[in-house]
């Protein structure tokens, strides 16, 4: 069985060779600044802008043109990327450049979105402690 543990910006590929990889390059676009909650931990300077289409699609290309080993994953996030008001068209876009969608989301809105992801995307939902102290907002 193999055991994935990220260490210091390097993947453990195998736990009983101890053989590591460096991790596949990836596009990570915050496409907002802002989400629906006030988490006390969160780094985020909220704001109240989007990144808008056009320059996503230019991002995205300029990204695959690169000669980088890629890994074709687009990560959107954020603040709570689902706010975006183009959400939909952004994940449409991605996959027609034939690429992977991962997503970094607080889960809210997930049931409004949930027919347009597919098997393949990733989705990370952010869980931030099992304490109440953890889940408190400011």
């Amino acid at each position: 069985m193999e055991i994935v543990i990220y260490s210091n910006n390097f993947q453990l590929i195998s736990q009983t060779e101890k053989r590591y990889l460096m991790p596949a390059n990836f596009l990570d676009l915050h496409i907002v600044d802002y989400c629906q909650l006030r988490c006390k931990h969160c780094y985020l300077n909220k704001g109240n802008s989007i990144m808008p289409v056009d320059m996503i699609k230019n991002l995205c290309i300029d990204f695959l043109k690169t000669k980088l080993p890629l890994s074709k994953q687009i990560i959107l996030s954020g603040g709570d990327p689902l706010l975006h008001p183009n959400f939909a068209e952004i994940c449409e876009l991605v996959r027609k450049l034939n690429c992977g969608i991962r997503l970094s989301t607080n889960g809210i809105l997930i049931p409004k979105y949930i027919d347009i992801f597919k098997k393949s995307d990733g989705i990370q939902v952010s869980a931030d402690g099992n304490k109440r102290s953890s889940q408190l907002y400011s």
